[in-house]
């Protein structure tokens, strides 16, 4: 389907412009989401793919945030090691995640702020139709808005 699709055949090579973002990525977030157009705003695919922490209230009390499970597991696990593949690299997201262990988060906490802003990136390149740029999407703010 992708070899007959040229749309589809862009949208895969532009996002296998990210850092740590392969074929399977690439295609699995393409499945996921289908036409990036139906989102106004990153946050909104984050939140669609599973990847938004949740606060669970009950009551009085209120739990530590945690990942919403509502998204696609499949989405989640692939996206998990194109962020692993960057921790160690000195690229933006291998500097946020050693920035994040340092300020004293957990290793899994540091790697779900990766895989999110992987997946920002991702809907950025898509909207933007235009290659991966450390200048233009290593900052988060950048992908966040239109």
């Amino acid at each position: 389907m992708i070899d007959e699709d040229g749309q589809m055949q862009e949208n895969m090579e532009l996002l296998q412009t990210i850092p740590g973002v392969g074929y399977h990525t690439s295609l699995t977030f393409l499945a996921r989401i289908g036409d990036v157009s139906r989102f106004d705003k990153a946050n909104e695919v984050v939140k669609y793919l599973g990847l938004a922490p949740t606060v669970k209230r009950s009551g009085s009390s209120i739990s530590k945030a945690r990942l919403s499970k509502t998204g696609d597991s499949i989405f989640r696990s692939i996206v998990f090691n194109a962020a692993l593949v960057n921790t160690n690299k000195d690229n933006t997201y291998g500097k946020h995640y050693r920035s994040l262990v340092e300020r004293g988060k957990s290793g899994k906490t540091a790697i779900t702020a990766v895989m999110r802003k992987i997946t920002r990136a991702m809907f950025a390149v898509l909207r933007d139709r235009r290659p991966f740029s450390m200048d233009i999407y290593g900052n988060s703010k950048i992908a966040l808005t239109g």
